[in-house]
């Protein structure tokens, strides 16, 4: 009887390969939204900073930090209602114990210590403008940073209102010192720290001086925001609490 013989399939022969599958299309990563149990499609690599604190910023060790937004008002030009960021920065990003200073656009809050400064910083920016339509620099600090800036003011600060400290969103030059040297400054005075920040001396007010802020930020190319000493001050009692 003939041997009947089964054509090899194109799966059968061992000198080809199987085809594979085409590879999934890649997906933007999903995160889910805690506060209203939503997904959203987190798209750069800040916002899934900012998912990764809201799914997890309520444990773990914490760091204080203060921010502090730039040219932000209570009503008129980019209002900011901060009873309202107290709120957004507890639900949507996780964080604790967030308290504000006035109404000036300074806040202070529990973050996780794993998260970075500047990311801390970015993700509060990018809620600001996403959730409340503010657009601002946001400047951070911690506990440490800010006893540090304090410890060694230059400047005689027994009248609070006359002394500043200006906040810089990164580091100043050397190039940029030079600049701000050739203003006008009258009786005014301003030491740098080497770093991000700048005292401000103004012995007949702050109100009228020539070394303001837009100056400032000017000759440094830096945005930056400036405290006067008591506020600076009552802050560092917040952040101690």
């Amino acid at each position: 009887m003939p041997v009947q013989t089964r054509k090899r399939t194109r799966q059968e022969d061992p000198t080809e390969a199987v085809p594979k599958p085409p590879r999934a299309t890649k997906r933007a990563k999903r995160t889910k939204d805690d506060t209203s149990g939503s997904t959203k499609v987190a798209t750069t690599a800040k916002e899934e900073v900012v998912a990764a604190v809201a799914s997890g910023g309520r444990t773990g060790p914490t760091t204080k930090m203060l921010f502090l937004l730039r040219a932000v008002n209570v009503s008129g030009s980019n209002p900011c209602n901060m009873k309202r960021l107290v709120q957004l920065a507890s639900d949507d990003l996780g964080w604790v114990n967030v308290k504000t200073y006035l109404q000036s656009g300074n806040l202070v809050a529990d973050v996780p210590a794993s998260l970075p400064s500047d990311d801390a910083s970015e993700a509060l920016r990018q809620l600001l403008a996403k959730s409340m339509k503010v657009h601002c620099a946001v400047m951070v600090r911690t506990l440490s940073e800010l006893n540090t800036l304090i410890e060694n003011c230059p400047y005689d600060a027994s009248d609070p209102t006359k002394v500043h400290a200006f906040f810089l969103a990164s580091a100043a030059t050397q190039e940029g010192m030079d600049r701000l040297e050739l203003k006008p400054k009258k009786d005014d005075r301003y030491t740098w720290d080497g770093s991000n920040n700048l005292y401000l001396q103004y012995p007949n007010g702050a109100g009228r001086s020539a070394l303001n802020g837009t100056v400032l930020e000017k000759s440094l190319a830096v945005q930056g925001t400036g405290r006067n000493w008591r506020s600076v001050l009552a802050i560092r009692e917040l952040l101690r609490e």
